[in-house]
């Protein structure tokens, strides 16, 4: 929860910020975010949990900032390409679909591998 309470405004900076030199920022802010996120969550779950679990849970709460820098732009493009009159029901299909994809598979998800015990 403090991950996306750090994250999400300091997305809305970046791209703030950004916009003024840099017009077409908010896409290389997602995909920088994600990248950096890929990155701290392999060295926290594949080198750190072994090593030191502190460390661990450091590099995934840093992992879980840059992933939460995505949802204020994600929002805020998707109002870009939008007319006037659908703004409304795209945003609402767009937090249905995110929503469904992610928090609604992830518990079956993590419950199928830890019964097939596959890793």
């Amino acid at each position: 929860m403090i991950a996306g309470i750090i994250g999400v405004p300091c997305g809305a900076l970046l791209s703030t910020k950004l916009k003024i030199k840099f017009p077409r920022a908010d896409p290389v802010i997602c995909g920088v975010g994600l990248s950096i996120t890929t990155l701290l969550f392999f060295l926290a779950l594949m080198w750190g949990a072994e090593k030191n679990i502190i460390l661990a849970f450091i590099l995934i709460f840093i992992g879980e900032i840059s992933l939460n820098l995505n949802w204020s732009i994600v929002a805020d493009m998707l109002l870009y390409v939008v007319s006037p009159t659908r703004r409304g029901t795209a945003e609402a299909f767009q937090i249905l679909v995110s929503h469904a994809l992610g928090d609604a598979g992830s518990p079956f998800l993590i419950g199928m591998v830890s019964i097939c015990n596959c890793f």
